[in-house]
């Protein structure tokens, strides 16, 4: 699965926060065999974009995302979920070099424990936490 716009994006808000570098330890679609700690952003389905009557643009996407965090330790994943959560409750006008313009993020639940992924010699703890963000897109000519 090829990187969205909306992971890209919100992997850049996130290295604004300090959560890390895109390609480093921020990744989109699915987490790469290493590192051990890091974060995959997945886009899904939301609801339909808010439309506006003087354009076909939409005025106002609605991205659902799931943020996933991975570490060795269950600690130190559940703490990287939670500043990624914490981040998403920040998330108020954050604009993209290419134009976009995040308005807002609301996480859909608090972070929880997903799973162990089957890495040898040491699982890895994933904790997750859904969002849906809102964006103002940006007219493509």
């Amino acid at each position: 699965m090829a990187d969205t716009a909306v992971a890209l994006e919100i992997g850049a808000y996130f290295a604004t926060k300090s959560l890390g570098t895109w390609g480093t330890n921020i990744f989109g679609a699915a987490f790469p065999a290493e590192p051990d700690s890091c974060i995959c952003i997945t886009e899904s389905s939301g609801p339909a974009p808010a439309e506006t009557l003087s354009t076909n643009l939409p005025a106002l996407e609605y991205a659902n995302i799931q943020v996933q965090a991975r570490d060795v330790s269950y600690v130190k994943a559940s703490t990287l979920c939670a500043k990624a959560y914490q981040a998403l409750m920040e998330l108020r006008s954050f604009t993209t070099p290419e134009g976009a313009v995040y308005i807002r993020g609301a996480p859909l639940q608090r972070p929880f424990f997903l799973k162990q992924d089957e890495h040898i010699p040491v699982p890895r703890s994933i904790h997750v936490v859904n969002a849906t963000v809102w964006r103002r897109p940006v007219l493509v000519t």
